[in-house]
């Protein structure tokens, strides 16, 4: 993929939905980089070394990182450009407290039009490019 200004990463836990969130961006926004972190220590090591321009977060504490990780995974000036995902009331309220946009929870009963709303909301945040 050529070099892009814009890069998404999904720090989400549940491939399947990981895959779908992926693929969705990919397909709204063909020019931006897409990554996924299935864990808070490859999310933290993403937003340290190559920080993202967007991210969406999940936060659910797993086996690969309690919430605590996964919220301290991600640099506090990067919360601003950070799209949560959970469907947890306390995970959105920590996103909230700091710094985090208007939630998109997820909706397991249709992810595939969840997903494009969050590529709608996507649309709204980033300008298009110029030609």
């Amino acid at each position: 993929m050529p070099f892009s200004k814009l890069s998404i990463l999904v720090v989400e836990d549940d491939s399947r939905i990981s895959r779908i969130v992926r693929d969705s961006l990919e397909k709204g926004f063909p020019h931006a980089r897409v990554e996924i972190a299935g864990s808070a220590s490859k999310a933290k090591m993403i937003c340290e070394k190559f920080p993202p321009t967007w991210i969406v977060w999940d936060g659910a504490p797993n086996e690969r990182g309690t919430t605590a990780e996964y919220a301290a995974c991600i640099p506090i000036p990067q919360w601003k450009n950070v799209l949560p995902i959970s469907i947890d009331p306390a995970i959105l309220t920590l996103a909230r407290e700091r710094g985090a946009l208007e939630p998109i929870p997820k909706d397991p009963k249709a992810m595939h039009t969840w997903a494009e709303g969050l590529v709608g909301r996507f649309k709204k945040l980033i300008p298009k490019k110029g030609k």
